[in-house]
């Protein structure tokens, strides 16, 4: 846990803020809103839906949103949903605002990815391929040879090419 990235909080009644989100853990009770003291709180960018406080006697605590019901995010997610909320000039940014803008960008790249795969495929953008869509049956006959790519084109001469001592040996 040493190497991921932290940041000092508060531990409040209501658990810990980081990124605009809550976490909370029944370990905390005991500490919550008790000290003015912050902790360090450890997070990995790839998954903010956990994060790692280490309690007095060196051990890692586990502390999972306190809406367990939140879907995990990045931080790169986190922070594109940020900008766009306020360029929406959205100032007052809240859990639930974040988590929407996020779910908002995840079906704008579902949609990119299937229109860029039909049109991959040749379909058109608004028509479903037929239903009985197969690849067409292969014929019997004789089998062509391939040809290689390099007896295809001419071969380019580079002229006199002279080895680097290395590579004689010397």
């Amino acid at each position: 846990m040493d190497f991921l990235p932290g940041k000092r909080r508060l531990i409040r009644r209501d658990g810990v803020e980081l990124f605009h989100l809550h976490y909370w853990h029944d370990v905390l009770g005991p500490h919550a809103g008790r000290s003015d003291q912050r902790v360090l709180i450890k997070y990995d960018p790839r998954n903010l839906s956990r994060v790692y406080w280490r309690d007095e006697e060196g051990q890692y605590w586990k502390l999972p949103y306190r809406n367990r019901a939140l879907p995990p995010i990045s931080l790169w997610e986190h922070e594109a949903a940020l900008k766009r909320l306020r360029a929406e000039s959205q100032q007052q940014v809240d859990e639930r605002r974040l988590m929407e803008a996020v779910l908002q960008q995840r079906q704008l790249v579902e949609q990119a990815r299937r229109e860029t795969a039909r049109r991959r495929l040749g379909w058109p953008a608004r028509e479903r391929p037929p239903d009985d869509a197969s690849p067409a049956p292969r014929t019997a006959g004789p089998a062509a040879e391939a040809v290689p790519p390099a007896a295809a084109e001419p071969e380019e001469t580079l002229g006199e090419v002279t080895p680097f001592p290395v590579e004689v040996g010397v």
